[in-house]
């Protein structure tokens, strides 16, 4: 196990456990090397999904598939976000983006690894203010004193009030 063989600690317990099977600790060392096994597969299924997403970066059968693996990824759900916005898919964006920030670790500021802004001019493109608004909101909150996201909300907010619309 220390050497990272795992498949010949795994057979070597086994055998201890059918030659002694009352042997101390032996099945607790057989489940550690089988979940030291099971994470090191994990990550290379997470990899391959990644690289498979990087060729087809619209598949988003693939994004679930790797978020299964690896459910607190804020960047594959950001990814993920990102390519429902491409495909129209606002309203599943928006969960996702928000399932982002929940499993965003406190070092990491993955808000800013895309730009809100854009995506809220998407969704006001396709006429979905409440979305564009909350996109808008989550990019000033994250860039306060940016002047043009600011004025993009509040033309957003003036939309939905139905103060005035774009041709």
């Amino acid at each position: 196990v220390k050497t990272g063989n795992f498949y010949e600690a795994i057979a070597a317990y086994r055998n201890a456990i059918r030659l002694q099977p009352d042997l101390p600790k032996v099945y607790e060392k057989l489940g550690d090397a089988l979940q030291q096994q099971m994470q090191l597969h994990a990550k290379e299924a997470v990899n391959s999904y990644q690289e498979a997403i990087k060729q087809n970066p619209d598949d988003i059968e693939l994004y679930h598939k790797a978020l299964e693996i690896k459910p607190n990824d804020p960047k594959l759900y950001l990814q993920l976000c990102q390519t429902l916005v491409r495909q129209n898919e606002l309203d599943e964006a928006m969960i996702f983006y928000q399932m982002g920030l929940q499993a965003q670790s406190t070092n990491q500021d993955t808000s800013t690894q895309f730009d809100l802004m854009e995506i809220g001019n998407s969704c006001v493109k396709q006429g979905k203010l409440k979305e564009a608004i909350f996109f808008y909101k989550e990019a000033l909150y994250n860039n306060q004193d940016n002047d043009l996201i600011s004025w993009q909300l509040q033309n957003a907010i003036a939309m939905k009030n139905r103060e005035f619309t774009y041709p």
